[in-house]
């Protein structure tokens, strides 16, 4: 790999994904010809489940994980539309989604399972379900409803579980005071609102400011909100790594593909008052999913990409110019 200035990690994710390749063609067929793992035989002979009833079963377990919906209305009254807090509107515009999705994953859950029982009719979308819970990918489906994952269907479920139970505190307990920037649906939004917020406050006009990153030690925790813009979490960083001793970028470990950024200060301020260094710092782009590619929505917005952090490195700029460094949410 050095050869051609790659890291020599570079080799090893060749490999991994190679095999994780292969590993999803020798799933896929076995979707296709309905196999299915074998019981171990006991003392009272043991009986091999037929892929009815394997999907039936799992599509069960996953309906019973499914919480109940959220009551807009009530969120609505407890956080209202504020021009001095734009995240308000940014928690109901996600919880939306969020219903939208649950409600897509329950119904078809629960409608898989009366499709095995022959009390509704099996559609194109519950096959997909079906398929998916045999092969543990997540179903085409779900995923027109739901943020850019690449998890596979039982990771995806336990994710999603994640990202509601950090929504219901924000929505139980108050604006959090680090955000899970991997949680939304559209991250564009809470930037605009985290933006607006400070515009608001400061009286500038929104498209006068922009954005200041400052990362934070890895012990740090955000005890009370940030003074201005807000703390986040959740990011990962793929081709480099941060050195929390000396606050900046520095090449990977071999054989340690990812490393988890600490929390980031985002600090909004007026043009005029930008202090960052640009001369020492790699503008890390960051994406929705370790794919670093993604399709122009009509908004203008990519579907995978966010927006640039600027990090600090050592001033080595040969060295990290072809890095390929990525930041991506988890």
């Amino acid at each position: 790999p050095e050869v051609f200035w790659l890291h020599i990690n570079a080799s090893l994710t060749a490999a991994i994904n190679e095999g994780l390749y292969m590993q999803k063609m020798a799933t896929a067929l076995m979707g296709s010809f309905g196999a299915s793992t074998s019981v171990d035989d006991d003392d009272e002979g043991g009986k091999a489940k037929t892929p009815e009833e394997m999907y039936s079963d799992i599509s069960a377990e996953i309906g019973a994980k499914m919480p109940e919906l959220a009551d807009l209305g009530a969120v609505l009254r407890a956080y209202p539309v504020d021009y001095d807090e734009c995240l308000n509107t940014v928690l109901l515009m996600e919880l939306g989604k969020f219903n939208r999705l649950l409600r897509v994953i329950r119904d078809t859950c629960i409608s898989l399972g009366k499709a095995v029982k022959g009390l509704v009719v099996f559609s194109p979308d519950l096959e997909d379900v079906a398929n998916g819970c045999l092969t543990n990918k997540t179903p085409g489906v779900w995923m027109s409803v739901s943020y850019p994952s690449l998890k596979p269907l039982m990771s995806y479920v336990e994710d999603f579980l994640l990202r509601w139970k950090f929504m219901s505190s924000w929505v139980k307990d108050g604006i959090p005071n680090s955000f899970w920037f991997s949680a939304y649906f559209f991250q564009q939004a809470f930037l605009t609102g985290a933006m607006q917020n400070f515009a608001r406050s400061s009286k500038i006009a929104i498209d006068r400011c922009m954005w200041n990153y400052e990362v934070m030690k890895a012990s740090f925790a955000a005890e009370t909100p940030a003074p201005h813009g807000a703390y986040m979490y959740g990011l990962f960083m793929d081709g480099a790594r941060w050195d929390d001793d000396k606050m900046y970028i520095e090449d990977s470990f071999p054989k340690v593909l990812w490393c988890e950024m600490s929390q980031i200060w985002l600090k909004p301020c007026e043009i005029d008052g930008d202090d960052t260094k640009y001369g020492m710092v790699y503008m890390c782009p960051v994406y929705k999913t370790s794919e670093r590619k993604g399709v122009l929505s009509t908004s203008g917005h990519s579907s995978n990409y966010i927006m640039d952090i600027s990090l600090a490195h050592s001033g080595d700029k040969a060295r990290h110019h072809d890095a390929g460094v990525l930041a991506q949410r988890g």
